[in-house]
């Protein structure tokens, strides 16, 4: 099947109510992260079946293979977590499944590969959208699984504009996943299925590529300190909250949020007094005094940090910190 002969604009839909329990479950449609649906979401969908509320109808497909045989399975391509909300509904209401309860749902009859394009595209708009990191993998997966050598060259069933609108990522980040995934195969290594790791692999392959000395590290990175502290400057971009901004557009929030924490949790920040004398740190918690009733960003991520139980520093915003930071709540940290 080439990607000429894929249109996502012919797939046929049809309303209709059907026994919860004829609903089938498939990994490929699975796009978040984590084996399983948020168990606070799916008690909120609960809480609004039990006040008498419609949820929006489950998005199904009519399974068939690459020929357009179906296979008799219909399976959840958006709806994952109001398909558990209707089944926590009914055992709180003591529904028999045995009667096949009904629920409303819209079957989708298409192709595979157009179904899930189509699955993607609803996970990215719905009430509980995915976030970056869900939607780089989920790209990053249809790429792997359209992506063929045929022996002569490599074909791909979707095209990768058809991929970078139904996963909302850039049309430049899924040409750069077909390179790595080649390049990949062609190595014989097994991808992570994490994007942001797979992506650094490709570092590797480059053969005239060597790690720099510590002293050519150093250079590199005080350039590279340099050069987005003169951007930052020219863009009069001072205030904590504009930073970070622009870190979250440069960097996955996710993988913001897990560069920090490492940070600080690393064996440098869990030293002794003395890591309060390097300059980098003492810098960073340089007391920020508040203006009238105003919090600056980083003064309450650090006030939040001094709640945290297992923290034994104190906070004052009109001095600089003495004691150590041992722990961040996830609360603190979260840039979702």
């Amino acid at each position: 099947m080439k990607a000429s002969e894929l249109n996502t604009e012919n797939v046929v839909v049809a309303c209709d109510d059907i026994p919860v329990t004829s609903i089938s479950k498939d990994p490929r449609f699975w796009f978040r992260s984590g084996e399983a649906p948020s168990a606070d979401h799916i008690d909120t969908l609960a809480k609004a079946l039990r006040s008498g509320r419609e949820l929006d109808p489950i998005l199904l497909w009519r399974e068939c293979d690459d020929t357009g045989s179906h296979t008799g399975r219909l399976i959840i391509m958006d709806g994952h977590h109001r398909t558990e909300a209707y089944y926590h509904h009914f055992e709180t209401h003591r529904v028999d499944l045995r009667d096949a309860p009904l629920v409303p749902v819209l079957v989708h009859e298409c192709l595979p590969m157009v179904a899930r394009l189509v699955a993607l595209a609803a996970n990215t708009k719905d009430s509980k959208p995915l976030m970056p990191a869900e939607r780089n993998n989920a790209a990053w997966r249809l790429v792997r699984d359209s992506l063929q050598w045929t022996g002569k060259n490599w074909q791909s069933q979707i095209t990768k504009l058809q991929i970078a609108h139904a996963s909302g990522v850039s049309t430049r980040t899924v040409q750069r996943m077909n390179k790595v995934f080649k390049l990949m195969t062609e190595a014989e290594h097994i991808p992570t299925g994490e994007w942001w790791q797979d992506n650094q692999w490709k570092v590797q392959l480059d053969d005239a590529w060597t790690p720099p000395s510590s002293e050519e590290l150093e250079a590199m990175t005080n350039d590279a300190a340099n050069a987005i502290s003169k951007v930052l400057t020219d863009a009069k971009l001072k205030r904590d909250e504009d930073v970070l901004t622009v870190l979250c557009k440069v960097f996955d929030p996710w993988r913001l949020k897990q560069i920090t924490a490492e940070l600080w949790e690393s064996d440098v920040l869990d030293a002794d007094e003395e890591f309060a004398d390097t300059s980098i740190v003492d810098r960073r918690r340089t007391a920020r005094t508040p203006v009238g009733d105003t919090e600056r960003p980083l003064d309450a991520l650090l006030r939040a940090a001094n709640d945290d139980e297992g923290s034994n520093f104190t906070y004052n915003p009109r001095r600089n910190f003495k004691g150590r930071v041992d722990t961040f709540s996830d609360d603190a940290l979260s840039l979702d």
